[in-house]
């Protein structure tokens, strides 16, 4: 795995363990049984994927981890050849109208201060996901190692409740027509 990845896949794992955080302490203090959280499985994370959303996974991205806790369901794969990530995260329909903001939030905080990456926005752009019109919001950011990342982050309504899918890479290897051919493998 090179560094970039792992400093990718690190910021990544932030935002999956400061989403479930608290979510993790609620589960403790009420007792109950934290088996299979977090798996490295790639069946079980094709699996996890799969309640969110149907989707072609892109040449070259592997199935790294996933993250399911109350409700909460978070896969992700990985291109380690180019240090980008695909991951998906999805909220309880019972979240209701906070639920995009529950997922914009940690987004937004989480996602600099795990890496302390500074993002600075680019632009939105229109795509369609699951028949719905919806709007991605792109970034860019800088790593500790000064390796330039782009990122788009792309909210959609998934089989169980609000989700979001976010794509990231460095900047230098982003392919925008791959991207383009994720998004568009959403159904």
């Amino acid at each position: 795995m090179t560094k970039t990845t792992k400093i990718i896949l690190g910021a990544v794992a932030a935002v999956i363990l400061l989403c479930v955080g608290v979510s993790i302490a609620a589960g403790l203090l009420a007792g109950n049984a934290l088996k299979d959280v977090t798996t490295q499985d790639p069946d079980k994370v094709r699996e996890r994927a799969a309640q969110i959303v149907d989707f072609t996974v892109p040449t070259g991205f592997e199935p790294a981890m996933a993250v399911s806790v109350l409700g909460v369901n978070m896969p992700m794969f990985i291109n380690d050849k180019q240090g980008a990530s695909l991951f998906f995260i999805q909220v309880p329909t019972a979240a209701g109208a906070n639920a995009d903001a529950t997922i914009q939030n940690s987004i937004d905080n989480n996602f600099s201060q795990g890496a302390k990456i500074h993002w600075s926005s680019v632009g939105d752009a229109n795509f369609k996901i699951r028949g719905a019109a919806v709007v991605g919001k792109t970034r860019l950011g800088e790593l500790e190692n000064g390796t330039k990342v782009k990122m788009i982050q792309v909210p959609f309504a998934g089989k169980g409740g609000p989700a979001a899918v976010l794509i990231m890479a460095p900047e230098s290897l982003w392919d925008e027509k791959q991207v383009d051919a994720i998004l568009a493998s959403i159904t």
